[in-house]
């Protein structure tokens, strides 16, 4: 398929609307990754399974979700405790039973051999508009850093999890809202991040909203990314 032509570059608001579309469709066969185990023990609500990123490669971990109990409740703990955390490795010990081994591995087969696990690593380096910047792409987060100079510190913005934009300290929802529209070079970018944002039919249908305003949004026909600190 021939990429249409662009009247302008490709900017971090598309490549994220982009990387979030991706990202979704993963996370449906990561949740019926989750739903093809048992977990052994009876302390186990369920398994999770989700990308560990790094710089060159992708790992499936798998995090341990503890059974909330009367005393959990009674003591306030409600929110979703993680007993442990490990990376998938088919032949060490596991802490569950897979229903069906091989409809469990046909899918993670799927999961990890898909564009998105092996062709989303990128790390880019670059200036635009007098700024020097920072692009780092995996299958776990999108991050962008404009580096220090003598107007301002280092700042930084992680894209995670489909709807959530973590802050580094000193960074402002103005700041977020230009870094946004910070134009990504061709050179930042791989045939397949541009192939993504090719699909992004409008870009400004990204909010970025902070997370302590979240009960004051209005319905909308948007994406809503909630800005939170670090």
């Amino acid at each position: 398929m021939e990429r249409k032509i662009r009247d302008k570059g490709y900017t971090l608001r598309e490549l994220i609307l982009a990387v979030r579309t991706e990202y979704l469709k993963q996370l449906i066969k990561l949740e019926k990754l989750g739903d093809l185990v048992i977990p052994v023990s009876r302390r186990v609500d369920r398994l999770e399974f989700k990308f560990s990123g790094g710089l060159t490669t992708t790992e499936l971990r798998c995090e341990v979700i503890k059974k909330i109990t009367k005393l959990d409740e009674l003591l306030g703990r409600t929110d979703k405790i993680i007993l442990s955390t490990f990376s998938y490795e088919p032949h060490r010990m596991i802490p569950y039973i897979r229903k069906d081994i091989d409809k469990f591995e046909n899918l993670r087969d799927e999961i990890m051999e898909s564009d998105y696990v092996n062709k989303i690593n990128n790390v880019a380096r670059f200036k635009t508009n007098m700024e020097e910047y920072l692009l780092q792409t995996n299958a776990e987060e999108v991050l962008l850093t404009r580096m220090e100079n003598k107007y301002h510190p280092q700042q930084n913005i992680s894209f995670q999890d489909g709807n959530s934009l973590y802050l580094s300290e000193g960074t402002e929802i103005a700041d977020v809202l230009n870094m946004m529209n910070v134009e990504l070079p061709d050179s930042a970018l791989t045939e397949y991040h541009k192939s993504i944002m090719d699909k992004v039919n409008n870009p400004f249908a990204l909010r970025v909203v902070d997370e302590r305003k979240i009960n004051e949004i209005d319905p909308a026909n948007s994406v809503i990314v909630l800005a939170k600190r670090k």
